[in-house]
């Protein structure tokens, strides 16, 4: 448990610089990672976005994958989206995640 946390913090540190919302991830996501079909909204939306953002976005899977020495680029997509969860708009992660809370 503490394991997978941990990565879900690494995720959200990784994806935080890039600015990006949930539907941007599982886009790029479904378009570097899947064989998804995109509707044209989708494949719009996608285009709209910033190529060195693609970039940084497939550089975080990278570093992500080596981190955690996961194999397989579809467990590397559940610590991302889970960033999402965990830090919605990845915004206020804590500096302090890791030490207990005060009593």
């Amino acid at each position: 448990m503490l394991r997978r946390t941990g990565l879900y913090y690494r995720a959200a540190l990784l994806l935080q610089p890039l600015g990006l919302t949930l539907r941007q991830c599982c886009l790029l996501w479904n378009w570097n990672g899947t064989t998804v079909e995109f509707s044209p909204q989708d494949e719009e939306d996608y285009r709209a976005i910033d190529r060195t953002t693609v970039a940084a976005f497939k550089a975080a899977l990278e570093k992500l994958k080596a981190f955690a020495g996961i194999a397989v680029y579809q467990n590397v997509i559940d610590y991302l989206l889970g960033a999402f969860l965990l830090f919605p708009r990845l915004q206020g992660i804590p500096h302090n995640y890791w030490l207990a809370p005060e009593g």
